[in-house]
């Protein structure tokens, strides 16, 4: 008689179907089914090469498998017991993290409790408090699980090998936050968000309310993780990324069917803008310079793109925000004596925050465009270009 192994590695993701086969042949009890992290090395470039030309940065350490398969761990069990049910995003956490040797102190935020996605904010605390509902607009050295309905095929893929189960309605997305783009997790992140998914549920269970919650986990490599969590002491001023203004909040700019788009044109370019279209505001050799601006683009009909254009160049843009209204956040334009309600910001926008990022390289200037949909991007279906220079408030000498 053939004898029988005593013990079976298999990937996670299939350890339930391993055992329910075993099952029907009575072995069951016989033969150990031991769920072991894939070395998905191979399968790890691909995901991250297709991830890469979706827009996301690569990574030089990406984690381990074991470290991988931890964070996957902490991740469903944060998303089945539904935190942002019970922590507002608007309430951050003070965490104190110690994994081996790195240590640090860290702010997370749970995210979902508004009109925002799911998931975990991990941003260095010296930072500051950064946006609610915004993980794009993070400071560098941040972190993120963001939970999708419908992720993109890397991340969906990565899950499933982890074992992610295919019932779970959401899928994790696991983001390093470093610059103008976010990036594949690295290895040293992934273990520091593993250790914060976990406190974070300590704390919950813990209920202790405003008194810190301390705790410690032994990490894929055999180290001690170490945490401490706690309220985060209140902050002042508002949110980075918004913007007072005065004047009648508008929304009726543009017509039913109109695309708004986030791009950038490189400044030597700049001065050709002008020679199809009107230019209106700051002026071209203001914004001469070397680097990009970045644009906002008002995408509608032939027969509308120049009523638009006539209106605004009526109304004097000066740059364009973001606005709380009715517990939205709205992406407007600023004018002189009003403002247009553009769209409604849709939550980890990456094409939005890159914008606001360059607006911000490029010292608040940026450009507005008004162009016909259909022949756009030729030069000739623009209509009207409008540059404006919108600086941060705080900063002396601006407006």
């Amino acid at each position: 008689m053939q004898e029988l192994p005593c013990r079976v590695w298999c990937a996670p993701a299939l350890a339930e179907r391993l055992r329910r086969q075993l099952g029907l042949f009575e072995l069951a009890a016989e033969v150990e089914v031991v769920e072991h992290p894939v070395d998905d090395e191979a399968e790890d470039i691909l995901d991250a090469h297709v991830a890469h030309l979706g827009g996301r940065a690569a990574v030089a350490s990406p984690p381990a498998p074991e470290d991988r398969h931890r964070l996957y761990t902490e991740a469903l069990a944060f998303a089945r017991a539904h935190p942002w049910e019970r922590l507002s995003e608007d309430a951050p956490l003070a965490l104190e993290l110690r994994a081996g040797s790195d240590t640090g102190s860290w702010l997370v935020r749970v995210m979902g409790s508004g009109d925002t996605r799911p998931g975990l904010l991990l941003t260095p605390s010296a930072a500051g408090r950064g946006t609610p509902g915004d993980p794009t607009a993070a400071p560098p050295g941040s972190c993120a699980l963001l939970l999708n309905a419908a992720a993109i095929p890397p991340d969906a893929d990565r899950a499933r090998r982890h074992g992610w189960p295919e019932v779970e309605p959401l899928i994790p997305s696991l983001l390093a936050l470093d610059g103008e783009e976010p990036g594949e997790i690295d290895g040293r992140r992934s273990r520091l968000l593993a250790l914060a998914l976990g406190a974070v549920a300590a704390h919950l269970e813990a209920g202790a309310a405003g008194a810190p919650t301390r705790g410690e986990a032994t990490l894929p490599d055999g180290r001690r993780g170490r945490y401490t969590v706690s309220p985060a002491p209140a902050g002042s001023g508002a949110p980075a990324g918004l913007r007072e203004a005065s004047g009648e909040l508008v929304a009726d700019l543009l017509p039913d069917g109109a695309v708004i788009g986030f791009g950038s044109v490189p400044r030597s370019a700049v001065d050709g803008l002008g020679t199809t279209a009107a230019w209106h505001g700051a002026s071209p050799e203001g914004m001469s310079a070397g680097g990009d601006l970045p644009v906002l683009i008002l995408g509608v009909d032939a027969a509308a793109a120049g009523v638009v254009a006539a209106r605004l160049a009526e109304a004097h843009p000066v740059g364009v925000a973001l606005a709380r209204r009715e517990q939205r956040e709205l992406v407007t334009l600023i004018c002189d004596g009003s403002v247009f309600g553009l769209t409604e910001a849709r939550t980890g926008d990456e094409s939005l925050a890159l914008f606001l990022r360059r607006r911000e390289a490029a010292d608040g200037a940026h450009l507005v465009m008004v162009a016909d949909l259909a022949g756009f991007p030729d030069l000739d279906s623009i209509s009207g270009v409008f540059g404006c220079v919108l600086r941060d408030a705080a900063s002396p000498g601006r407006r």
